[in-house]
């Protein structure tokens, strides 16, 4: 069983409202990973972790997206990312 990025949730807010699609944004993010010429570091592997659980716990691809901004910096260093495919990526989510 392939482990997710994001946990399974309910499909509504408490508002009623549609939330993002995890498992699209999921794929998103785990293919852009894949791209990457690295893999974390020792040093890291700490951050990279603290990372994927505010993923997880992300209830709005805004809440995805700005994270992913904020960290831009650690996401491109530890998976050897161009800013290009890590661009790439934010605008399929921004459409997800």
């Amino acid at each position: 069983m392939r482990a997710s990025l994001f946990r399974d949730s309910p499909q509504l807010t408490e508002h009623g409202k549609e939330q993002m699609n995890k498992e699209k944004i999921s794929g998103i993010i785990e293919t852009t990973l894949k791209k990457g010429n690295k893999i974390p570091g020792l040093f890291e592997l700490p951050k990279i972790l603290t990372l994927k659980g505010k993923l997880q716990t992300s209830g709005t691809t805004g809440e995805v997206l700005a994270i992913i901004e904020d960290h831009r910096g650690l996401i491109t260093k530890a998976f050897g990312l161009s800013d290009g495919l890590l661009d790439s990526a934010i605008e399929q989510i921004k459409s997800a």
